[in-house]
């Protein structure tokens, strides 16, 4: 953690709206106990006013950013260590056609899992979302 990274932070009991302030300040030495340190962040002026002294957020600090195409969590299936995803490779007839593609999962995150190695696909392709994992076989 160090100064400069984005916290992404919510105020849970007063909205579900997520807020980004920055890392000011980091604290020098780590509890032992609870394993923390103390980060102190700064909000820009123009939400400030928003908030009040004491306030309890559920935050994240963003230590790195590297982007990734991503699908929903169940749209990843693993069998034998390999994961696959089902892409839509065509529409007949009102019929969908998809095909089993092997893919690397990087990270699974809030619901999302980052997938990694993907050459083939382009943006606006289509997946399964949900139940793939009925129609890849064990």
């Amino acid at each position: 953690i160090k100064k400069g990274q984005h916290i992404r932070f919510r105020t849970p009991e007063a909205s579900t709206e997520s807020f980004v302030a920055e890392v000011y300040l980091v604290g020098t030495a780590i509890d032992p106990q609870r394993r923390t340190v103390p980060v102190h962040g700064h909000l820009p002026d123009s939400i400030a006013a928003q908030f009040s002294v004491g306030m309890f957020v559920e935050a994240d600090i963003e230590t790195s950013a590297t982007e990734y195409p991503s699908l929903p969590e169940e749209a990843v299936i693993t069998r034998d260590g390999y994961s696959y995803v089902l892409h839509l490779e065509k529409e007949e007839n009102g019929n969908l056609v998809f095909v089993k593609k092997e893919v690397t999962p990087v990270v699974t995150y809030k619901g999302f899992t980052a997938l990694e190695g993907i050459t083939n696909f382009k943006s606006g392709d289509r997946f399964l979302t949900r139940g793939a994992h009925n129609f890849i076989e064990n």
